[in-house]
């Protein structure tokens, strides 16, 4: 019961700080895996994701953030994985590769965060992600009004006007390839498609 009421404050709050609304229609697959992709240059965009998606959402989330006292217990509740940002971990791989096989939906930000760790380019481990395991690959871009501050209770105290938009997703065949030139022609692809959002409309 705790997690419906967490996403239904967590709307409210992002309408009245950040202005914003569900989409006109659902930008996930009702039901079944999905890789939720987006760009990042906020430490509130998780919740703008979770405020607009329609379905919960299983966050890649840096360790150093999801150790923080209640963002741990709210990134448990909603089944986070933690990654260390240092070097290359087969365990969050593996758990994300679970909990796509469970029909859950994982929330990734590929360039890997608004500080000294972040790859414009973006990792090749959310194409590997995508390869392997199939799931659709929805991209998403967000778009501040204004600069965001870099410490997350300032940034979540902070108004501004958030523009989220969904692209269709991308499908990439199941058992595809996956060597590292692989992984990176999909993560560009899928770098490119979050870039198309980003384009005047």
């Amino acid at each position: 019961m705790i997690l419906p009421l967490l996403i239904t404050a967590n709307r409210i709050y992002c309408r009245l700080m950040f202005r914003v609304g569900s989409p006109d229609s659902p930008p996930l697959p009702l039901s079944g895996p999905a890789l939720l992709v987006s760009d990042h240059s906020s430490l509130t965009d998780p919740l703008v994701l979770f405020a607009t998606a329609g379905r919960p959402i299983r966050f890649l989330t840096a360790r150093e953030f999801y150790e923080l006292p209640v963002v741990n217990w709210i990134s448990k509740l909603c089944g986070n994985i933690p990654v260390s940002r240092s070097g290359f971990e087969i365990g969050p791989v593996r758990a994300m590769l679970h909990a796509l096989a469970q029909g859950d939906v994982i929330g990734i930000f590929p360039e890997g965060g608004i500080d000294k760790y972040r790859k414009e380019e973006g990792y090749e481990g959310i194409g590997f992600v995508a390869l392997k395991s199939g799931a659709p690959v929805v991209p998403v871009s967000i778009a501040w009004d204004r600069p965001r501050p870099a410490n997350l209770l300032r940034a979540m105290l902070t108004p501004a006007r958030a523009t989220v938009r969904y692209g269709a997703p991308i499908v990439f065949s199941h058992g595809t390839e996956d060597s590292h030139e692989q992984a990176r022609a999909a993560t560009d692809r899928i770098l490119q498609a979050i870039r198309d959002l980003r384009k005047p409309q």
